[in-house]
Formats: C-alpha cells, structure tokens, sequence
C-alpha cells in the first residue's frame, strides 16, 4: 500500500526513474505487479478499498503510483487501466451515481467535515453548533476529495462521520497528480494540442512546430473539468 505512511512503493518508483535497463526492472516490476486490478480487495462498484477511514485516498495514491509506472510498460495495461477506473470511481461511475470530488458534478457531498466549510462567513465564532448541523456546508469546499464510502460502496453523507466525509492534503494531494497524469496521456496519445500566443504566426512558424488547424481537436468537457479542479486546488495552495 502506499500512503502518508507507507512510503516503499514510492521509493522504488524514484528509483526506477534514475535506473537503466535490469536495475530500473528490478525496481518497476514489482509495481506493476502492485497495480494489477485482479489482485486488489475491490467494492462491489470498482473501488479499491483497503479502510475504512478514508479508502479513497488510498485508492487516489495507489491510482497515482500506478499511471506513472505504466509509462515504463507499454505493452501491460493493467497499471493504467486501474488508474482510470478509480478516477471515474471518484467523478461518478459508481453505484451511488456521485461525485466524492466536491463541487463536481450534479451530485456530490454536501457536508464534507471541514471546519471552514462548515461554518458560516460571519463574525460569530464556529462551534458545534454548525458541526452537528444537518444542513448542507454554508461553503462549497471546490475540488477537495472527502473519505469515501464503505466496502459495500455505501456513502452518508453526514459530517460527523469523519471517516467518510473528512478531506484532507494527503487525500487531495496523489488525486491531483493523477488527474494531471490523465491529462497529460490524453494530450499525448490523441495530440490535442493548442498554442496560445501573442507573436504574429508568421514568426511563431520559425521556430516552432505546430500542428495544422486540421488536426486540432477541442479538449473534452470532462478533461477540461479535471484540469479545472486541478489548477483551482494548485492555486489555493500557493
């Protein structure tokens, strides 16, 4: 498992990135082993669960550890595969028809257990109060990923239930290198790529290699709204 304190898998990554040839499949083999769909405790719905405290972030981080081992084995596409299934896990297909990223979608959480999201932009001070509220959170918490739900894909929505509903860094953090890492393959493989630029074309053309205006192809919605919420969240940590 790799997690906030689980680090091995991780390592061994980095170090297949500064190996060659035997050595780096030493290191990689193992992880392509690791990300093997078959080989994983999965909910009825897809979902990798491993805890219930939480088990979408161990689902996010091992997605994440997974897409970027697969850039070293073209020919398995087990490790991206996983990593693809979890994403649309997290933004909808799964049996409750729901986000667990906040702010997308039509369905998600509306009561995530976030102090700041919870309590109302006054001067009174933030107590119980609104913590043991039913209501929906006052704040919409955008692009934080909240716990997930049971290993029956069973979610409440209820912000007392801190296993479920809490968000936290080390959730959101490999959730977000992981949409980026999507992005990034669908910009690849299905060269989807635009230049914006002020210089004048004619000097752009110098310089650069661009594609025609006949093969560029308009990024999908969902791409755009992963890497919506991946810049949003970026910037609200800077």
């Amino acid at each position: 498992m790799f997690s906030w304190d689980d680090k091995i898998l991780g390592i061994q990554l980095l170090i297949a990135q500064v190996t060659r040839e035997n050595v780096r499949r030493d290191y990689i083999n193992p992880l392509l082993k690791y990300c093997r769909v078959k080989d994983k405790a999965m909910t009825p719905g897809g979902l990798w669960w491993v805890s219930k405290w939480a088990p979408n972030r161990y689902a996010a981080n091992s997605a994440f550890l997974c897409l970027m081992a697969s850039e070293y084995d073209q020919s398995n596409t087990d490790a991206k595969d996983f990593a693809t299934s979890q994403v649309h896990y997290f933004l909808g297909e799964n049996p409750k028809k729901m986000s667990y990223v906040v702010g997308f979608g039509d369905l998600y959480p509306q009561r995530p257990h976030h102090r700041g999201a919870s309590c109302p932009q006054t001067q009174m001070t933030c107590g119980d109060q609104f913590r043991d509220s039913g209501n929906p959170n006052p704040n919409i918490l955008f692009g934080a990923l909240v716990g997930g739900p049971d290993d029956k894909d069973e979610y409440k929505d209820d912000r007392n239930d801190y296993e479920q509903s809490e968000v936290a860094l080390d959730y959101n953090a490999c959730f977000q290198g992981l949409v980026a890492g999507m992005f990034h393959h669908e910009i690849i493989q299905k060269k989807r790529v635009y230049i914006y630029s002020s210089i004048a074309e004619d000097k752009l053309l110098k310089n650069h290699k661009i594609l025609s205006k006949d093969t560029l192809v308009p990024i999908s919605s969902s791409t755009f709204n992963f890497l919506s919420i991946f810049l949003l969240m970026y910037s609200l940590l800077l």
